[in-house]
């Protein structure tokens, strides 16, 4: 299975989606990264933009590519793109209703205050220190070494 997921940030907190509260999905009412499963053949850009505008309604206008990575519990393969947007841009992400309870963007330290999805919390655990600096320095871009991630 493949899959993309987007890091985007926002004046020092990360955007998050949180999922359906139906028991038969993965990871039923627990917040995760927006993204999801490709459909289709879709290459990995083509699911992370329609999973945005699924789940967020928007996409951002800097989405960079960084890399990839194996999911620590499935052994799904995750693509992982980045984006940092302004308050501003920030105000187009919304959620539609169609799919997910809300979205919301969190700091650093809320992170641990919420229920993750469990590959999201066993990540923000290995990477802690880095996504912390990510956060809090606006001009920091994450390289895949620093976060992880592998390169074709």
């Amino acid at each position: 299975m493949k899959g993309s997921v987007a890091i985007i940030i926002s004046e020092k907190k990360v955007l998050l989606f949180l999922r359906d509260n139906i028991q038969t999905i993965p990871n039923p009412n627990c917040w995760s990264l927006p993204g999801g499963c490709a459909e289709n053949g879709e290459s990995p850009h083509q699911t992370i933009v329609r999973e945005l505008r699924e789940e967020v309604s928007y996409v951002p206008k800097s989405l960079i590519y960084l890399g990839y990575h194996i999911d620590f519990l499935d052994l799904s393969v995750v693509n992982v793109f980045f984006s940092r947007v302004s308050g501003e841009e920030a105000k187009n992400f919304a959620h539609t209703g169609d799919e997910g309870q809300e979205i919301k963007f969190f700091s650093f330290d809320q992170l641990f205050t919420i229920q993750l999805v469990p590959s999201l919390k066993l990540y923000l655990a290995k990477y802690q220190k880095f996504v912390k600096q990510l956060l809090e320095d606006d001009n920091l871009v994450p390289t895949p070494e620093l976060i992880g991630l592998k390169q074709d």
